[in-house]
């Protein structure tokens, strides 16, 4: 026999010594005066003695009392055994827990309404059949495994709850076909508003997949799309972007709020024609000393509220302090000069350590380091050996045939052509990301560490044709505001939700605490002076205190926007018809331990009441 909470059978303890110490304890008897004490010998007996004990005698309600309390502690910790049963069908109950099944167009919640359409499932199912309960989000997480127990999947089901993210349905189907692997004719019952695109690749092996249907047709709005860009006019000021989207069928006339550290900022009114979408743009705000929570708010009260507001960190622009180490590069010092806040010093030696260490950005032009940077670095015209790259074969009149069009460094470039007379193309290795190529290989490629960035450039960019077009200032800038800038998706508010925020943690700190938007906290390991936080299931605003660090989490999925309802036929799976055969369960016994521990009592009560 094993336990699921064995360390409840310790309440026996303290339980069994109490009803242990009530028989041992003297009473303490109230001194009343009587005409003779001849009818009173054995109370004489009993206050003669001066100990607060009395020896322990045999009793049969002490007896019974200490089996009640046994009774109780064993079936508290929730004996079981493994045993084989009989079954009809083992059933994985999908739960859709994405953000489009917050929608309140029944009532309470789609998502409530899921859940009683599961609880009146697994009330009709054969007393045989187990069952499993997986909640689909962002990332699949099985809230109970496969059991017959009714109860503990009861409580599975009552503790499900809905996030502010997208669905991966497919992962979902995944999870379960493989939870009901080794069974002969299992079905997969998914229970959604069916938001999503049909799954038509899962393979759910012989398992039957059938959709329950929930929510009705609602009007909705919201924010699908945000993003924060420096304005390239008007250095140091920032262009705050929006989408508005809505599937009403009408035209329709909203106002769209902009919110600074809890101040109403600005707003606008936008007109959105119908099934479509319509941008808005809030013009060169004016970063502060400190990084700013902005807010864009949709003003309308509809079906779906988190996706009415949008979140953006702003943070300040400093100043930056570049080296250059060169033997003459005029091109290249005059695209790093073009931001009045940016300072280049310039020499021909590598700097020390100590050194790189005052400087924002160390570039490397054609001049290798001695040892990797302990900073940010952009590397020209060299490939050190500790670079995370494989060099190739050097080539000659080459040619840029292809480049990361939404990286930041690549954002308004155009490298379409770009000859290289010389250039030694690499072959990028793990924990590095290609920028740019030839039909040899990677000419550009960088390297992201939790403390430190790195830009390599292959070639000499004085043997290409590439600082006489307007895309190499453009590209350098970029690189520049990339290397010193926080995280580029937590800083742009373009985390999304259920998706992963890396912190970076300077020092030696081995666990840092995150304040949710609800205002609960999470504790999150650091690794390598990084801590990968996942938690991230709701919209807004998350800090972390030790650090400072803010980033911003948005849902921003048309899918869960548009609230279209889809009613997906079912799939029949390879499986056998379902019949009576033997598998391995797990049989509870608390129960009966229960039903025995009443017996228990009411023996006592009657053996009590006998006797006096």
């Amino acid at each position: 026999m094993r336990f699921l909470a064995a360390w409840n059978l310790l309440w026996f303890l303290p339980v069994g010594g109490a009803i242990l110490a009530l028989y041992i304890l003297r009473l303490r008897r109230r001194r009343v005066e009587v005409p003779a004490v001849l009818l009173w010998t054995q109370v004489l007996q009993d206050f003669q003695a001066n100990v607060p004990w009395q020896r322990l005698r045999k009793h049969w309600l002490l007896v019974l009392q200490l089996l009640a309390a046994l009774l109780l502690v064993l079936a508290v910790a929730q004996p079981y055994t493994r045993a084989w049963m009989y079954s009809g069908e083992a059933h994985v109950l999908v739960l859709d827990g994405s953000a489009s099944m917050l929608a309140t167009d029944v009532s309470p919640s789609r998502f409530e309404q899921a859940k009683a359409l599961a609880r009146e499932y697994l009330q009709k199912m054969p007393p045989g059949d187990q069952a499993a309960i997986v909640l689909a989000g962002a990332r699949p997480r099985v809230l109970c495994g496969l059991t017959v127990n009714r109860s503990e999947l009861f409580r599975a089901l009552k503790s499900a709850r809905p996030a502010e993210t997208g669905t991966n349905i497919a992962e979902s189907l995944a999870l379960a076909a493989a939870i009901l692997t080794p069974f002969a004719a299992p079905t997969i019952e998914v229970f959604t508003d069916g938001g999503f695109a049909e799954p038509r690749d899962v393979d759910t092996g012989r398992a039957r997949l059938q959709y329950h249907t929930v929510g009705s047709r609602a009007e909705n709005a919201g924010i699908v799309a945000i993003d924060l860009r420096e304005d390239q006019n008007a250095p140091g000021r920032f262009d705050l972007f929006a989408v508005i989207h809505h599937n009403s069928e009408r035209e329709q006339r909203y106002t769209v709020e902009l919110w600074r550290d809890n101040n109403l900022a600005d707003a606008q009114e936008i007109t959105v024609p119908p099934k479509s979408e319509a941008p808005v743009l809030f013009r060169q705000l004016i970063p502060t000393d400190h990084p700013e929570e902005l807010r864009v708010r949709l003003d309308t009260r509809d079906a779906l509220a988190c996706d009415n507001t949008a979140y953006v960190v702003l943070h300040p622009v400093r100043p930056l302090k570049v080296l250059l180490v060169s033997k003459g590069n005029l091109f290249l010092e005059t695209a790093l000069s073009l931001d009045p806040r940016t300072s280049v010093e310039k020499r021909t030696s590598p700097p020390s350590a100590e050194e790189s260490g005052r400087y924002d950005v160390v570039v490397y032009d054609n001049i290798e380091p001695a040892s990797p940077p302990a900073g940010h670095a952009v590397l020209i015209g060299v490939i050190p050996q500790w670079l995370p790259v494989v060099p190739l074969q050097a080539v000659e009149n080459s040619m840029v045939v292809d480049w990361h069009h939404t990286h930041p460094v690549m954002r308004y470039v155009d490298l379409a052509s770009v000859r290289l007379s010389k250039a030694t193309p690499v072959l990028p290795q793990a924990g590095t990301e290609t920028l740019a190529e030839a039909s040899e290989g990677a000419v550009m490629v960088s390297l992201q560490k939790p403390d430190k960035r790195w830009l390599l450039i292959t070639f000499d960019v004085t043997t290409t044709d590439l600082p006489l077009r307007v895309a190499f200032p453009v590209m350098m800038l970029n690189a520049l505001r990339w290397l010193t800038a926080p995280s580029e998706s937590a800083e742009r508010g373009l985390i999304p939700a259920g998706g992963l925020a890396v912190i970076p943690v300077p020092g030696e700190r081995e666990k840092v605490t995150v304040r949710l938007p609800d205002g609960k906290t999470a504790e999150v390991s650091v690794q390598d002076g990084a801590a990968p936080f996942e938690d991230t299931l709701q919209t807004g605003f998350y800090r972390c205190p030790e650090t400072g660090y803010l980033f911003a989490v948005n849902l921003a999925q048309r899918e869960e926007t548009e609230l279209a309802v889809h009613s997906y036929t079912s799939q029949t799976g390879t499986g056998a018809s379902a019949g009576l055969r033997k598998v391995l369960a797990r049989r509870e016994w608390w129960q009966w331990l229960a039903g025995i521990l009443l017996a228990v009592l009411a023996l006592e009560w009657m053996m009590y009441h006998r006797r006096w």
